[in-house]
């Protein structure tokens, strides 16, 4: 509810700007996120709106002290692994990948990459 009427910025096609326009906001576009970044530390934005992994792992190291994530995730969006038809990955990757949700070791990379410092 902020932002209309406020400069920001995130990266040309994505999603992002998509959910921008269609909240009738008009986003600066960028071609790589850390220049929408660079634009709003030099405070020629007043935020950046991108994807919530991106913007955590930012504020935590490159932009600690200099920014801060605020409000909620608007669009939940998950991540995914492609692997061609028949690769012999797919299970070990998919075992590895909940292994790592079970034995609580995706938590402690959540913290180590993504909470503020």
């Amino acid at each position: 509810g902020d932002l209309p009427g406020k400069r920001v910025g995130t990266t040309t096609g994505s999603t992002a700007a998509t959910w921008l326009k269609d909240h009738e906001i008009r986003p600066t576009e960028f071609q790589r996120i850390g220049e929408a970044f660079a634009a709003l530390e030099r405070g020629a934005l007043d935020a950046v709106v991108f994807d919530a992994p991106v913007l955590l792992y930012h504020a935590a190291h490159e932009g600690a002290g200099k920014v801060e994530v605020v409000g909620p995730v608007f669009r939940k969006e998950n991540y995914g692994i492609v692997f061609t038809p028949g690769s012999p990955w797919r299970k070990p990757v998919n075992a590895a990948l909940l292994k790592l949700r079970e034995d609580g070791s995706y938590d402690a990379l959540v913290q180590k990459w993504f909470a503020p410092k």
